[in-house]
């Protein structure tokens, strides 16, 4: 057996490919021999006392240092201590003079620490100041959480009960709400194999025999209880719907199987108003039997119709919502285009006392005047959001709350989320919270882009400019600081620009038809269409309306002996009452881009053509 070279050789020891032969490194063995080595056996050269080498041992063990250091160390204390005896010294003397134990490893320690190599230092005091660094963040944490989940927001004003509150002061003689649900109780719908809007895409056929006529007779027939209801509740002034009302409960059932109608907690932004949608069947029913009365020729039953539909959409906007305003224009459209096929089809159906009261009913839909939405209820909706995602200091301030953290996130993800996820997002919170402005802060920059927006569009469209509310969100939406703070403001805050529009392309329908009516009556009663508009004034029109899209009277124009009204359209240029025939140039006519989207795109879509407004555009049939 080979035995291991002795202190000082200097002999080395690796294989030799070519002579296959051992050759030893004496530096080898002595770095093994040292690594295995005690600080005991180190200080056996010393012949130091016990009391003396127990001291020593104590103190490198104490210095928690590296082995070999400890070695080093031991061995420096140890000559120390030798020449202290060499000297006279006695061993008790040396230990009380060299000081207390614990004090003298800790200087050791620091001063064996500083002569380390260099990287050893950067990850060593990379390592501190990282544990350092997360031991502030996780105080922090601890603190933002405290004031996290111990918030909580104060509901100071009940906007649900507000609204019910009105709907009961209403007199129950003067409320329509009963007659329409009793309507919708007793309502029969197509077959599940017909859809109920068939009619808004084609004509019905005149055919008695066809299989879709029966079916549009059997669905009148089937429904007369639920008409005769309809036309009892138009008579009443006001809607007066109250939600959460137990007498809904039949009514609910059958057309959404639960109770839609209570939002959770109250919250204002939460409520479905399900009585809106419902609605609209019913006025499907009316348009249904329109349409057998046009195809019999019974005037008075059309025009009873028309009138009926339009006082059921005005009940529609009883409760001030946008959405609900936005509903009742459409519907509002839909008898607008009835009195337009009549005017243009079937001209001779409507007396003219019975096209005079269809103006004057029509003229003052929504109070008259430009239609507008009021944003009275969705102001309320958004101091209902801030009030229960924020505390209240008692000056219209606070911070984001727990329940406002899972509010802002329904509203962004569009539903609530499973447990995982919520559980992640509420340990986000605190966070969020020191991110997320102030309740004030968020609540004022979304009711002054609210208020800029509608400030915007308050003229007509041919006012209208860029959106400064949509450019300044974009600047907001760059950063993610800003981004974050204001994230409460931009979920909630709407696009007043977008209602604007609806209202004012059902106001431009509204006058179109209104000067439609004028110009029947004025060639019933005078032999012959008139040559200008201004024929029309005072005696059948106030005022010639003005063109939305240029501020000028509207246009008309004679087309084969038919009267056209129509607006310049998107593209501001009057082309003699041109009608599109494709339908993607028809909604370009009328559909509403911003100056710098018109100048943008590259479509020549609705160039070319004007936005008729009566007759009504009919859309190509398709092979």
């Amino acid at each position: 057996m080979t035995e291991p070279p002795a202190d000082g050789e200097t002999r080395s020891f690796h294989l030799d490919r070519d002579s296959r032969s051992f050759r030893f490194d004496a530096g080898f063995w002595a770095r093994r021999r040292l690594a295995r080595q005690s600080v005991q056996e180190a200080l056996t050269i010393f012949a130091l006392p016990a009391t003396l080498q127990a001291f020593v041992v104590d103190i490198t063990k104490r210095t928690k240092l590296w082995r070999s250091e400890q070695i080093d160390v031991a061995k420096e204390l140890a000559g120390h201590f030798r020449d202290g005896l060499e000297s006279g010294v006695t061993p008790e003397h040396l230990i009380t003079r060299f000081g207390e134990q614990v004090q003298v490893a800790k200087m050791i320690r620091r001063a064996r620490m500083r002569c380390r190599p260099l990287h050893w230092q950067i990850r060593h005091y990379g390592m501190l100041a990282m544990a350092l660094l997360f031991g502030v963040m996780l105080v922090t944490y601890g603190v933002l959480a405290v004031r996290f989940f111990t918030a909580s927001p104060t509901i100071s004003r009940n906007y649900f009960a507000e609204i019910n509150a009105e709907a009961k002061e209403i007199p129950e003689e003067d409320r329509a709400w009963p007659f329409y649900r009793e309507a919708l109780v007793k309502y029969e719908s197509f077959p599940k194999n017909v859809d109920e809007q068939w009619w808004d895409r084609e004509e019905p056929p005149a055919d008695p025999s066809s299989p879709k006529w029966q079916v549009l007779v059997s669905y009148i027939e089937k429904n007369r209880q639920s008409l005769t209801l309809i036309r009892d509740g138009v008579k009443r002034n006001q809607l007066g719907y109250v939600y959460s009302d137990p007498a809904n409960d039949h009514y609910l059932r059958k057309w959404h199987g639960e109770r839609p109608d209570a939002p959770k907690n109250d919250a204002l932004f939460d409520i479905s108003m399900p009585q809106n949608g419902d609605l609209r069947a019913l006025g499907r029913l009316l348009r249904a039997e329109w349409l057998l009365a046009v195809h019999h020729g019974d005037g008075d039953m059309a025009a009873e119709d028309v009138a009926t539909l339009i006082r059921l959409t005005s009940h529609q906007q009883s409760n001030g919502f946008v959405a609900q305003e936005m509903l009742s224009y459409s519907d509002f459209a839909v008898a607008l285009t009835m009195v337009s096929d009549m005017l243009s089809e079937h001209p001779e159906l409507p007396t003219d006392r019975q096209l005079r009261d269809l103006a004057r009913l029509i003229s003052r839909f929504a109070g008259g005047g430009t239609l507008r939405a009021s944003f009275a209820r969705d102001r309320q909706i958004v101091e209902d959001f801030f009030q229960r995602c924020f505390t209240d200091d008692g000056n219209g301030d606070g911070r984001l709350t727990p329940e406002g953290l899972k509010i802002l996130d329904e509203f962004n993800s569009a539903g609530p989320r499973d447990d995982e996820m919520s559980m992640s997002l509420t340990l986000s919170g605190p966070a969020l919270m020191a991110l997320v402005g102030s309740r004030m802060e968020n609540q004022d920059l979304a009711m002054r882009l609210f208020d800029r927006d509608i400030a915007e569009h308050s003229g007509p469209m041919h006012t209208w400019g860029d959106s400064s509310m949509k450019a300044e969100i974009g600047r907001l939406m760059q950063s993610f600081t800003t981004r974050t703070k204001y994230m409460p403001a931009l979920l909630i805050v709407g696009g007043a620009g977008h209602y604007a529009f609806v209202s004012e392309h059902k106001t431009q329908l509204r006058d179109g038809i209104l000067t439609a009516i004028a110009v029947e009556l004025f060639r019933r009663e005078n032999g012959r269409l008139p040559k200008t508009l201004d024929e029309l004034v005072p005696k059948y029109l106030d005022e010639i309306p003005i063109d939305r899209l240029d501020g000028k009277p509207i246009k008309y124009a004679i087309k084969k002996n038919r009267p056209v009204i129509y607006s310049v359209g998107m593209d501001g240029e009057d082309n003699g009452g041109k009608m599109p025939v494709e339908f993607d140039d028809y909604v370009a006519t009328w559909q509403w881009k911003e100056p710098h989207e018109r100048a943008e795109s590259n479509s020549t879509a609705g160039q070319g053509y004007d936005w008729i407004l009566f007759p009504r555009y009919q859309e190509k049939p398709k092979n």
